[in-house]
């Protein structure tokens, strides 16, 4: 089981976030459960999931994780306005992104 998560330009949003953030993205393959990017990593690159899907969470208070959304295929993961992440997006049911 993997994920490939690949960043796309079939679209003007798209390509004006490719302008943001370089066109010249790398291919990532993950496993299923496999981190994608976490809380505080560096923003560099938007992902729109092909296959499966991405679930995206962030930790409260007690410790447990709220999902805040889950990407299926022809979403968009990792889009923002902060230099960094504010949440954790995981790879699940064999996603390609």
């Amino acid at each position: 089981q993997e994920c490939v998560l690949e960043p796309r330009a079939e679209d003007e949003a798209i390509h004006a976030w490719q302008s943001v953030l370089g066109a010249d993205a790398p291919v990532r393959v993950l496993s299923t459960d496999q981190v994608l990017f976490r809380n505080g990593d560096p923003r560099v690159h938007l992902y729109k999931v092909e296959a499966g899907a991405v679930c995206v969470t962030r930790e409260i208070d007690d410790g447990a994780r709220e999902v805040i959304e889950l990407a299926l295929p022809g979403d968009l993961v990792g889009f923002g306005s902060r230099d960094s992440h504010l949440w954790t997006a995981e790879a699940i049911a064999q996603p390609r992104v």
